[in-house]
């Protein structure tokens, strides 16, 4: 696998190497699995049966937590009281967590922990608990590589400490800086990203980050079914053992084994204020500061998403113009590709995706808004048509993406901070929203039309117009001879309302109409005009005889 980082890497920990964890199993060099292979079968590399109950792991230490003799009154009640959902020995684990040939022993040991440990609690030897969406849907591979490790050391934080969301940015951090031909280093992500803990009181338990210009999407706003789903790893051989430990030497010769990273939970960490793990712009070296330029202006160059309901109908605003925002790296959808090559080819094509951003109606003012507690709008990308692997959305055929445009950031070049200019999103305009759908505000029934005039690009020659993919079934579904009438009739449909503007636009036609008209008009009053100096004369005469 090809490293993703610039410049040497050492060996020993600071490799990057993604292996399968489960033993005895064959390598696929994918860059995560297919949710769909997590159950198909007993051979599948991506699942394994984890050993539960018998008291022991490989290397003949007690299974056991230490739980009663660690303080943890400064962890708070969740982590606390979720026991693991791989007790019972029932339950397939996705165990994928190194990548190794068939051939190859395996460097990693899984199991089950017992229903009275905790995900915080400190297990005796070389073990230590892992979520399994580290590995499931961020992708992360043992041993960890060196960025990996000198962010939960310089975190003082246990991999299990940080919440999904964070280990999912880290994820897609690496895949963008091998993208963009950047540095991956420590001082760039924490500029990126800033901490933010939960918890309350004193007490406290996950550690996830924010950004303070918003570059990355979240990979959920809400990570569900995570906290129960941990089991407890360790490592078998001795270079998985190097991965992680080293020798310190005492004064009095004896040699220690120490970790390189924290690898049990501790409190350490919440000692210092999250200020202090910031890397302000000042602190960035020159290399770290061209590289987030180019990470803002790849951003920057992603085209608009729009609105639009679940249906994919977009919004228009009151001038018919579609409501867009601003896109970010959408980090979910990098996470799932399966492949490496697959998530490059997905960032390449994704400053042009055309997103469709969902906006239910109670969230953008629609005229069906039902009245109800205020609330934070929440908006979320659920079809990418430009994503790699994924297929055309039924707006993505009809609403062209807007141009390219360039939310500036302000860079500046000694210790003012660019997080005070955040990326600009649209502002919706005041006034009614117009939803182009059947059963609009327009009628029962009605369908609103394109906006083909104020938005003249719609029909450029240099744009892809895109069928959808139902749409493709159906006149792939159909026989000839249907397919045939079908044309025939359009054709016909097409003819008629081209003659039908020809003529009505045509002035002469119009010209030449009018003149008749009126021709007919002066024939009409001459003739009248006659009759009424007849009538004149005979009233005059039958006067005179009487």
């Amino acid at each position: 696998m090809t490293d993703i980082f610039s410049g040497n890497v050492g060996d020993g920990g600071d490799r990057l190497v993604c292996t399968f964890l489960v033993v005895n199993v064959g390598a696929t060099g994918r860059l995560r699995p297919r949710k769909e292979d997590s159950g198909s079968s007993t051979e599948d590399a991506t699942i394994a049966r984890l050993p539960v109950g018998d008291g022991s792991v490989r290397d003949g230490t007690e299974h056991a937590s230490s739980s009663g003799q660690v303080d943890f009154s400064w962890v708070a009640d969740e982590p606390l009281e979720e026991e693991s959902g791989f007790c019972d020995e029932a339950i397939i684990a996705y165990a994928m967590v190194e990548t190794i040939s068939r051939e190859d022993p395996p460097n990693w040991y899984c199991c089950a922990p017992k229903e009275e440990d905790r995900i915080c609690h400190h297990f005796p030897g070389k073990q230590f608990t892992m979520y399994e969406f580290a590995f499931r849907e961020a992708g992360i591979r043992l041993p960890f590589n060196s960025f990996q490790m000198s962010v939960f050391k310089w975190l003082r934080l246990a991999p299990s400490q940080l919440h999904p969301n964070a280990l999912a940015f880290m994820r897609a951090f690496e895949l963008v800086c091998q993208f963009l031909g950047i540095g991956c280093t420590r001082a760039l992500f924490f500029h990126v990203f800033h901490l933010q803990r939960s918890g309350s009181r004193g007490r406290h338990s996950w550690v996830s980050f924010k950004q303070p210009v918003r570059l990355f999407k979240t990979y959920e706003d809400s990570v569900r079914h995570f906290k129960n789903r941990w089991y407890v790893v360790m490592p078998i051989t001795q270079a998985a053992l190097h991965s992680l430990y080293y020798y310190q030497r005492k004064p009095n010769g004896e040699e220690t084994l120490m970790s390189k990273i924290p690898l049990r939970w501790q409190r350490d960490h919440f000692d210092l204020s999250t200020a202090h793990y910031r890397v302000k712009y000042a602190m960035l070296g020159e290399e770290d500061r061209l590289a987030y330029k180019k990470l803002v202006d790849y951003v920057q160059s992603f085209s608009l998403g729009f609105w639009a309901n679940r249906q994919g109908v977009p919004y228009l605003d009151e001038a018919g113009e579609l409501i867009t925002e601003t896109r970010y790296i959408n980090t979910k959808a990098l996470l799932e590709c399966d492949t490496e090559e697959e998530a490059l080819a997905l960032l390449s094509a994704m400053p042009n995706a055309r997103d469709r951003v969902l906006k239910l109606a109670n969230q953008v003012g629609a005229p069906d808004r039902v009245p109800k507690k205020k609330k934070k709008t929440v908006a979320r990308v659920s079809e990418t048509a430009g994503d790699a692997g994924a297929g055309p959305s039924q707006a993505a055929s009809v609403i062209p993406s807007s141009p390219p445009r360039s939310n500036p950031i302000n860079i500046p070049d000694s210790s003012p901070s660019p997080a005070a200019s955040p990326l600009h999103k649209r502002k919706r305009p005041a006034g009614p929203l117009t939803r182009s759908s059947p059963g609009s505000p327009n009628g029962p029934g009605s369908y609103l039309l394109p906006p083909c005039y104020v938005e003249r690009s719609f029909f450029k020659a240099e744009e892809s117009i895109v069928v959808p993919a139902p749409e493709a079934k159906a006149i792939l579904d159909q026989d000839a001879a249907a397919r045939r009438k079908d044309l025939v009739r359009d054709i016909a449909a097409v003819i008629r309302v081209m003659e039908t503007a020809m003529v009505m636009t045509d002035t002469s036609v119009s010209t030449a109409s009018l003149e008749d008209a009126l021709s007919q008009v002066r024939t009409e009053k001459e003739r009248l005009s006659k009759d009424l100096s007849d009538y004149k004369e005979e009233h005059q005469l039958q006067e005179g005889l009487s």
